[in-house]
């Protein structure tokens, strides 16, 4: 086994963590960090993708999920 291995059990596992919490606790929105992860996140949540809003800071948008079960959930990524 090698660290790509890991890497993707680990974003494989917080992606199932992720869907299993918010399919039984309603949350209003969620933080993302780390680009492999928020899309493993985003695609665990069945979505196409994310509709910018607007910025919070310099490289930090905030918007929402667009598709699947979680549509217009709020989303910050950093």
């Amino acid at each position: 086994m090698n660290e790509n291995y890991f890497a993707t059990e680990i974003k494989q596992f917080l992606a199932r963590v992720v869907r299993e919490t918010i399919d039984i606790q309603k949350v209003s929105g969620l933080v993302l960090t780390g680009g492999d992860i928020s899309v493993s996140i985003i695609r665990a949540l069945e979505a196409t993708g994310i509709e910018v809003k607007r910025q919070l800071a310099d490289l930090v948008p905030v918007g929402i999920l667009r598709g699947g079960p979680f549509d217009g959930l709020s989303v910050i990524t950093k």
